[in-house]
């Protein structure tokens, strides 16, 4: 405990007030639930911000408040100093960890390891332990680096931390990754004390895998490697800080561009534009964002200006890669943001990158302005980022053909299942097939079944274009039916992507009827029909 002020006889005016140290002798409960009780023993703090010391938090202890390092600190005499939240981080304790298959070799030493000691892990084998992390206003920005190696290049392992999964890429070689944490990976900005327990958690991505983990921790970011949650930097692309550029061209140098202009954002402000000649030019424009914990942001939405060539379309990626069409007029783009990106760290790349012949022109242009994430009540707060299509905004992960395909909102009679819209998924050539990819958190096995994402569709009958969706069993027929696509019951809690797609072949320039699937009323469930 750093600058404690302790109770004595010399100090008996302040142990009458209940207090140890002048300005704190009023008994505070912070959260006006009645649950914590009057302070009459040392009186330190009433809430965080009265520790002056960095990393201190105000902790409650029965009816003494004490200035105290938050979890994964220790007190050095003038500072709070970080030493880590993972017991037995290179695996030389097997009893700090819980396994389910695989198993802990304390002894095992190869070229290219961080120490002796390493855990082995086949198929959805897990690794786990409980940690206690931090508030973020009371910690710093904070990555988890890991030692894996793959038995084949291919084998990546899937690490959670609090409520959240990321893949890392495997090697067959001993490598070490780092990635920031979101605001959901630290204790939530509404908790007290030193911090709150979460899962840290660690498998294989896919099932024919053999991963080695050779050293986990959870360490300081170096000095603008991570990016604080909070509002966009730089949004509004008055200033440089926060956005990158990068172009690459099959048709010489002067066919891209890609960078700030004046008088092309929203009410003729300076604006971040990608332009591209001809096909086979790629320009990207790229802001990172980290968004707020949901006990900030429950309903968390992306927002920007947007003003993109008619008739071509800009592509996103924030990992899911997915587009917005363009009119060549200016719009503001609404998008929500997917269960697992809420409190998590992203890159918003937006990017033109048209296929075909390469020395076809296109002259295709995006403007980007104001970026911005919002909370928006129409996303929900369900296990799936508005399952039903009702904001009318078109979801984050859907990819069509400009030409060819497209992915819309659509309203009409016969169009939905329930509820007043759907996603419309339609082609009109061969070959270019729109699609909608997500990612859910696999539910846990009940007693009614294996756990599954249910949905309901209406697919036109086959004839360029079958329509699929994972597991699921597919009539096409034009009516509305119900489709189930199970998943391993081993994933409970891990999460999974799914596609939906029309998928088809022919002259990729013929021109065909309308083909197309509605999709609607998407939810996570148990189905007999499942494996448990």
């Amino acid at each position: 405990m750093l600058d404690t002020v302790h109770v004595s006889v010399a100090l008996g005016v302040l142990v009458a007030a209940g207090c140890g140290r002048f300005g704190f002798d009023t008994p505070i409960d912070p959260t006006g639930d009645g649950g914590i009780l009057p302070c009459t023993k040392v009186c330190e703090c009433n809430v965080d911000d009265d520790c002056t010391v960095p990393h201190q938090v105000c902790d409650i202890q029965g009816s003494s408040r004490t200035c105290e390092c938050a979890a994964g600190y220790v007190d050095t005499g003038t500072a709070c100093t970080w030493v880590g939240v993972v017991d037995d981080p290179g695996f030389q304790d097997p009893s700090a960890w819980t396994l389910t298959g695989g198993a802990i070799d304390p002894a095992r030493s190869e070229g290219g390891m961080v120490d002796f000691g390493a855990a082995g892990l086949m198929g959805f084998a897990r690794v786990q332990q409980t940690i206690t992390m931090p508030r973020l206003s009371r910690s710093e920005l904070l990555v988890v680096e890991i030692s894996t190696r793959g038995a084949q290049g291919g084998d990546w392992p899937s690490v959670k931390v609090g409520t959240h999964w990321y893949d890392v890429a495997g090697m067959t070689t001993w490598t070490v990754a780092r990635r920031c944490l979101g605001a959901a990976q630290y204790a939530p900005e509404s908790s007290r004390g030193k911090g709150v327990a979460m899962p840290l958690e660690i498998m294989p991505t896919f099932a024919a895998m053999t991963l080695y983990i050779d050293r986990v921790e959870i360490r300081p970011a170096l000095v603008g490697e991570c990016v604080a949650p909070g509002p966009v930097l730089n949004g509004n692309a008055e200033a440089d800080a926060g956005w990158s550029f990068r172009t690459g061209f099959s048709n010489g140098p002067d066919s891209t561009f890609a960078g700030f202009v004046a008088g092309q954002g929203a009410n003729g402000s300076r604006a971040a534009r990608i332009f591209v000649e001809r096909r086979c030019d790629i320009a990207e424009v790229t802001v990172k964002l980290a968004l707020p914990g949901l006990d900030e942001l429950p309903s968390p939405a992306l927002s920007f200006y947007n003003r993109t060539t008619a008739g071509g379309a800009v592509e996103l990626l924030m990992p899911l890669q997915s587009m917005v069409p363009g009119t060549g007029m200016p719009t503001t783009v609404v998008q929500c943001l997917q269960p697992f990106q809420r409190g998590e760290p992203i890159a918003l790349k937006g990017f033109l990158s048209p296929g075909g012949a390469c020395a076809s022109a296109v002259n295709y242009e995006s403007i980007f302005d104001d970026i911005a994430i919002i909370n928006e009540p129409k996303c929900g707060t369900d296990a799936i980022a508005d399952p039903g299509f009702e904001s009318r905004y078109l979801p984050i992960g859907v990819q069509f053909e400009a030409t060819a395909s497209t992915a819309t909102i659509v309203t009409g009679a016969g169009q939905v299942h329930g509820g007043a819209a759907a996603l419309k998924l339609a082609a009109t050539r061969p070959c270019y097939g729109p699609s909608y990819e997500m990612y859910v958190d696999v539910p846990a096995t009940s007693a009614v079944g294996g756990p599954a994402l249910s949905f309901f569709y209406k697919a036109t009958p086959v004839n360029n274009y079958s329509f699929t969706a994972d597991t699921a069993t597919i009539t096409q027929d034009n009516t509305w039916r119900s489709g189930v696509i199970c998943f391993d019951p081993l994933l409970a809690g891990r999460s999974q992507h799914v596609l939906f797609q029309l998928t088809g072949g022919g002259s990729c320039l013929q021109t065909i009827p309308e083909e197309s699937v509605m999709l609607d009323d998407l939810a996570l469930t148990n189905d007999p029909s499942c494996p448990k």
